[in-house]
């Protein structure tokens, strides 16, 4: 679905009721449509390790637990409308049944089978969303890996070409800053640009609050990602874990070349970035890790080599030319969503900021994490 899993909670809603009034009349040919027969994989496929869900596309609960009203509503429609194991599956095993409505009565009423529908796929490389998501089984307290690259076609998505997200163990590690509400003063400078996520910047202008845009555009700034393809490479993909390549060249201007390529298991994960400028002009380079952290983190080092600590993780750095590291309080709607109408200042995380200490034509990065 093009806007992500909120949007798509209200919307394909009726799709699904046209459809099942069609099959009750005996019409079955959109109940079998790819579309729809993938559609409740992809949806369960959002929720994460520690309950935390992907956001690609501005899914504005940052977590589901497992009374979630909204999820077992559309989980039981997904049952009644179309009969998908899946969605019957994750009403068990994901979320505590079907919903406390009408919807949900639909779905108590049907055939309880031997209740053995299978458990889905733990990954998946979707091309068109451009992600690739991972986990390393079905309990909250799983490891999971979700990552972005860019579609042609992709609308209402976030500046996150190239975004990294690790969960251990259930625990956030490596996060996003979220999606706050529309009219927050931020959102287009540090939320959905490329400063609320884990990519690549060039130099160190600072963006400005935009207003919104009336005509679907958004103020793009040089040095800063642009919304373009960004293709991702799958080596491997398995129980294990995985191998991939993104590249997100095309999303800068300036750049010959950025390859982010990230492997990962279920006990850490590496990046390793390869930045290249065009025309051996020279710039300063800059990454971003935000942090799932509550308390301080701990930074040591000097030079090409650094390494953070906090509770739950190390982070350690090497990079091909000295490093100037440093954290930086980042608004959050990851950890600590606020509700919309919240005028309150946002909640902040750390976010590790790691940048070239002088101009230079290029780098390569090294970042490895390794959970407590």
């Amino acid at each position: 679905f093009e806007e992500g899993a909120n949007y798509a909670s209200f919307t394909v809603t009726s799709m699904l009721h046209t459809v099942h009034a069609m099959a009750l009349a005996g019409d079955h040919r959109l109940l079998g449509h790819p579309f729809l027969q993938r559609f409740p994989l992809w949806l369960v496929h959002h929720v994460q390790p520690g309950r935390w869900l992907i956001n690609c596309f501005d899914c504005f609960p940052q977590a589901a637990p497992r009374t979630d009203p909204e999820f077992r509503k559309f989980l039981s429609l997904l049952a009644v409308t179309l009969q998908h194991p899946v969605a019957r599956w994750a009403l068990r095993r994901l979320f505590d049944g079907p919903s406390e409505d009408l919807t949900g009565m639909a779905a108590r009423a049907l055939p309880s089978g031997d209740g053995d529908d299978p458990a889905p796929p733990l990954f998946a490389a979707y091309d068109r969303a451009r992600r690739v998501n991972w986990r390393s089984g079905w309990e909250d307290d799983a490891t999971g890996v979700w990552i972005r690259g860019g579609h042609a076609a992709d609308q209402h998505d976030h500046f996150d070409r190239g975004h990294v997200n690790f969960i251990a163990r259930g625990r956030p590690i490596l996060i996003e800053a979220g999606t706050p509400a529309y009219h927050n003063p931020l959102i287009h400078s540090h939320y959905s640009t490329g400063l609320g996520h884990n990519v690549l910047q060039l130099g160190t202008r600072m963006p400005g609050p935009p207003p919104y845009p009336t005509d679907g555009s958004y103020v793009w700034l040089p040095g800063w990602q642009k919304k373009a393809v960004a293709p991702i490479a799958v080596r491997r993909l398995d129980a294990a874990g995985g191998d991939i390549t993104v590249d997100g060249t095309a999303c800068y201007e300036g750049v010959q070349r950025w390859w982010r390529i990230v492997r990962w298991t279920a006990d850490a994960l590496t990046v390793e970035d390869d930045v290249v400028l065009a025309d051996t002009h020279t710039d300063t380079v800059c990454f971003r890790w935000h942090l799932g952290a509550t308390q301080l983190i701990h930074m040591q080092g000097a030079g090409a080599r650094w390494q953070i600590t906090w509770p739950v993780a190390t982070l350690t750095l090497e990079g091909s030319v000295p490093l100037a590291v440093s954290e930086e309080p980042m608004p959050d709607h990851t950890l600590m969503a606020k509700a919309w109408g919240d005028a309150s200042p946002d909640p902040l995380h750390p976010c590790l900021v790691v940048r070239s200490a002088h101009p230079v034509t290029g780098l390569r990065l090294t970042t490895h994490v390794q959970p407590a």
